[in-house]
């Protein structure tokens, strides 16, 4: 059977877009983990600074929505309160007869974990957005204030002081041990699949294995740290704050970000291919919140003259935009900055 001209060069042409979505896919696949070979320094791209949104008089804990972000009226506060960005209306949410130190809300939208404290520490419990109950699922007064994240959809995972290892917790309360009692403070566990990494308290970054049970040493004099969603690589600042890199799962290889000092806080994009981070302006004029493209090698300011922030960014579930928590002190007020990117 013969093919006639026209179908052949269809064939062709579909050949050769395949072909180049193939070679698109491999080049963006080898920039990304490039830096896992050898250690590379960004390059600054022009700066664009995008529409920046502020809000004062709230403290900004996190988005619900594209619309909507949960807020207290002040840091030291006994409710949590839904913020409507169109409009500027707002209704309570949780309320408590403690103090709300931390919160955040689930990947899915669904959830709010959140934590009452005393002094050092506190409690955790998880909010269900859909009926309005609460679970508790810490013992009482058993976690650092600030302590505790998502490891997924539908659990938490949170380091206790009192028992010394790292839980699990379920959407209906039921904990389990992930990472044994340890002589060491495990602050602030993140887990990827089935691998748990910590920095300890002598600023030590490990990296614990669910599933063979070994725990690896992966860098020392670590302030900070944050995995990737994919768990290939993770964001990390050096101790004293000068410095932001990216390495690879293993500690290995190197992207130097950001060298400059004053690194605030960072957090990766909802895709992973960009990693927002706030630096202290040495001028005194604001903080700068710049935008670095893993991808393309380049980083951007997108913010500038931002009132003292706090180390949290925030992005929202599209990506499009940012939230960052600022104080002005001559005002004595709390702000929530927006940035549209």
């Amino acid at each position: 059977m013969k093919i006639r001209y026209n179908s052949k060069k269809i064939i062709t042409v579909i050949f050769f877009l395949l072909l180049a979505i193939l070679f698109i896919l491999c080049y963006y696949n080898n920039k990304y983990k490039n830096f896992a070979e050898k250690d590379s320094v960004m390059n600054a791209s022009s700066m664009e600074v995008s529409k920046v949104k502020r809000i004062d008089g709230i403290y900004p804990l996190g988005w619900l929505d594209e619309e909507n972000i949960i807020i207290k009226k002040e840091k030291k506060s006994k409710g949590i309160y839904k913020y409507n960005l169109k409009n500027g209306t707002e209704s309570l949410l949780i309320s408590s007869d403690k103090d709300i130190e931390y919160s955040v809300v689930s990947p899915n939208g669904k959830y709010i974990f959140y934590e009452e404290g005393s002094e050092l520490t506190g409690t955790g419990y998880i909010y269900n957005l859909t009926n309005n109950e609460r679970i508790q699922v810490t013992e009482q007064d058993e976690i650092p204030i600030g302590i505790g994240r998502w490891g997924d959809e539908n659990s938490v995972i949170f380091f206790s002081y009192t028992k010394g290892g790292v839980f699990l917790a379920s959407l209906k309360g039921e904990r389990k041990e992930i990472v044994p009692k340890s002589k060491v403070f495990m602050r602030d566990p993140v887990m990827v699949d089935n691998k748990v990494y910590y920095v300890s308290d002598e600023y030590k970054l490990y990296k614990y294995d669910m599933a063979r049970k070994e725990t690896k040493l992966l860098l020392q004099d670590i302030a900070e740290f944050i995995p990737d969603r994919k768990g290939l690589c993770f964001a990390s600042v050096a101790l004293g704050r000068k410095s932001l890199d990216i390495r690879d799962e293993n500690g290995g290889g190197k992207l130097n970000i950001y060298d400059g000092g004053g690194v605030g806080g960072f957090s990766w994009s909802p895709c992973g291919n960009k990693l927002a981070y706030l630096v202290s302006n040495s001028s005194g004029k604001g903080d700068l919140l710049f935008l670095a493209n893993i991808y393309s090698g380049k980083f951007e300011k997108i913010a500038e003259n931002i009132p003292r922030s706090f180390p949290y960014i925030f992005w929202s579930p599209s990506g499009k935009k940012i939230l960052v928590p600022a104080y002005e002190k001559i005002d004595d007020k709390y702000i929530a900055i927006i940035i549209e990117i």
